[in-house]
């Protein structure tokens, strides 16, 4: 499964992978069951990989930056919260992990608990995005001069 198909739509819980898109909408599949479905587009789409969490330094962080990095803070021994469960302190102190400079004054909790329940979502669903290696000069064929 692409991370690069996946989206939100506003007023449908859960996370959703585009499976064709169509003039008047799109044909989608709620991550984690078989059924598609047909959301037409009153409905405002919003990709995953085109999200950005507001930070002080930059303009904005990719929210594939984030999840990565909640990916990487989890697999260090520190589990992400129950976004329903615990106050807005805990939230924050948590997000402020993940992204230490996010700005604290454009950043809601709302937001916050949004892309904790995504990361659980993506994770349990194995759609977490993927580190790409970087490429480096060492990467690059080397040609023969025994042609």
């Amino acid at each position: 499964m692409s991370f690069k198909k996946i989206i939100s739509i506003a007023g449908m819980p859960g996370l959703y992978q585009i499976v064709k898109a169509q003039p008047n909408g799109a044909l989608v599949r709620m991550l984690g069951e078989q059924r598609i479905q047909m959301v037409s587009n009153t409905h405002n789409f919003s990709l995953l990989d085109a999200i950005s969490i507001y930070t002080k330094s930059v303009d904005s962080v990719g929210l594939t930056a984030v999840l990565l990095s909640m990916e990487k803070i989890e697999k260090d021994g520190t589990p992400p919260p129950n976004a329903n469960k615990n106050n807005d302190a805990q939230l924050h102190s948590y997000f402020a992990l993940a992204l230490p400079d996010y700005d604290r004054q454009r950043v809601y909790t709302g937001d916050i608990r949004k892309i904790i329940k995504w990361y659980s979502i993506l994770r349990d669903h194995n759609a977490l995005p993927q580190v790409e290696p970087e490429k480096t000069a060492d990467d690059t064929p080397v040609e023969s001069d025994n042609a």
